[in-house]
């Protein structure tokens, strides 16, 4: 849930709830369109944090702590 938006990236469900584990998986077998824009989401999101965009914003958090700022 920190990670992913219910029906944006993402079909939650609440733990040991296999009915409700089984009806997702059901609409994402029966709704092409539903599983390919949760695919497309997830997919942008998962790129947010790619090491190639994720090591300036350390490198940034690291300088400015390293002088005793904040950034």
């Amino acid at each position: 849930p920190y990670l992913i938006e219910h029906e944006r990236e993402g079909l939650l469900v609440p733990p040991n709830d296999a009915e409700a584990m089984a009806e997702a998986a059901r609409r994402l077998l029966t709704d092409p369109g539903l599983a390919e824009r949760l695919s497309r989401e997830a997919r942008a999101r998962a790129e947010q944090y790619n090491w190639p965009m994720i090591l300036p914003q350390w490198e940034m958090l690291l300088a400015a702590a390293a002088e005793g700022g904040t950034p």
